[in-house]
């Protein structure tokens, strides 16, 4: 019966289902017949059916499909759910396109006033450093007068505290020099000269001499005295003549002390009249190129302001670019993980191709998105991992070449 039940079955072939056939009854042996199973084979028949079907459950997991989402959104705040979209770069290129178009004269006009207001704010650094070296220059020049004056000062103190002190004390030694002559001789003479010391002249000094002489003794002889007096006056009156011409020479150098600052200060005066009048020339270019700065200043404001209300509704246009393209959006985990499981069961909503994962997030009132592209694959498993690195300003994508 055995033999005969072997040559009824069909032929196993690996993957494929076996047939169903109807088998013979084959009796059970006689001394089976009647008898309960024993423990061991209860188990044994339990075990297999554990066996089976966990060769079952391997067989059905490693056919499943699915996708886990791995995010980490580092300091950014996510703003939304993250999405499953279909490649939305098509309506992205066109966006791109309408916004260069819309910037081009906006950004041809925004360089030539920024070119032209660097130009202006050169040439205004240039009128701000000649005024600044105009300046230092007079306050130079200025400072030159004072130190004339102080070398004319120093001269004059020179010339009359030496030269002229040495004149004064001259004067008075040979003055007193004179009087002793006179007040030896009328020693000698024995007469009765005296030295007027309130009238302190060799004059009144001679004079007084001569009147002496009158009571004088017979054996002086008055008429080779009076000469003697005359002889001395005349040299007296040459010495002061010879001492007037020399303090003479020494006011005339004084003079022409006093008069040596003029020129230098006329010329450093009319250096400055010069300097005055660059210094005001100045001022006119610094006023004009300080005007022009303003004027392109406000210009530019005027542009970046049509900038960016431009791209404000260009943003606006971009953000709102994936939300006809989502296939699904997902949940995350506190872990920040989704799954997409079983996708083997909804092949009409989930077909096997490529897709995109969106994750937009916030920083510092700027939107950022991550996009990483993925591919379904009948009975596979995928993994994504979105990471802070992965994110960039959602508006790069407006500037993108």
């Amino acid at each position: 019966m055995a033999n005969e039940s072997s040559a009824n079955r069909p032929e196993r072939r690996p993957g494929k289902l076996r047939p169903k056939v109807d088998l013979p009854e084959t009796p059970l042996p006689a001394r089976h017949r009647g008898k309960p199973a024993r423990p061991w084979q209860l188990w044994a028949a339990g075990g297999m059916l554990l066996l089976i079907g966990a060769v079952f459950l391997v067989i059905w997991l490693a056919r499943e499909t699915r996708v886990t989402f791995h995010v980490n959104v580092g300091e950014l705040k996510l703003t939304d759910q993250p999405a499953v979209i279909y490649n939305f770069m098509g309506k992205v290129d066109l966006l791109r396109a309408d916004y260069r178009r819309r910037l081009a004269p906006i950004n041809l006009e925004l360089n030539e006033v920024q070119n032209n207001l660097a130009a202006a704010r050169a040439d205004l650094a240039g009128k701000l450093e000649r005024r600044r070296l105009l300046k230092g220059e007079m306050e130079r020049l200025n400072a030159q007068i004072p130190g004339f004056i102080a070398q004319s000062n120093d001269a004059l103190n020179e010339l009359w505290l030496k030269q002229g002190t040495a004149l004064d004390e001259e004067y008075a030694d040979t003055k007193e020099q004179y009087q002793r002559r006179l007040i030896e001789r009328a020693s000698q003479l024995g007469i009765g000269y005296q030295r007027n010391r309130e009238l302190d002249s060799i004059d009144v000094s001679v004079n007084a001499f001569k009147l002496a002489l009158y009571g004088a003794n017979k054996t002086v002889k008055v008429e080779d005295e009076r000469k003697f007096a005359e002889r001395l006056l005349a040299e007296w009156q040459q010495y002061q003549e010879d001492w007037q011409q020399r303090l003479g020479s020494m006011k005339d150098k004084s003079q022409a002390i006093r008069q040596q600052p003029g020129p230098k200060i006329e010329g450093v005066k009319e250096q400055l009249a010069k300097l005055r009048d660059d210094q005001a020339a100045a001022e006119a270019d610094i006023s004009s190129y300080q005007l022009e700065v303003r004027q392109y200043e406000a210009r530019l404001a005027e542009l970046d302001e049509r900038l960016q209300q431009v791209t404000g509704r260009f943003m606006a246009d971009l953000l709102g670019a994936p939300r006809d393209f989502v296939k699904i959006r997902l949940k995350l985990t506190v872990d920040g993980i989704a799954e997409l499981k079983n996708l083997e069961q909804h092949r009409d909503d989930f077909p096997a191709g490529d897709y995109f994962l969106l994750v937009t997030a916030e920083k510092d009132e700027q939107v950022y998105w991550a996009l990483k592209k993925f591919t379904i694959k009948d009975h596979g498993r995928e993994r994504i991992y979105v990471l802070r690195g992965d994110f960039v300003p959602a508006r790069s994508y407006l500037s993108a070449e």
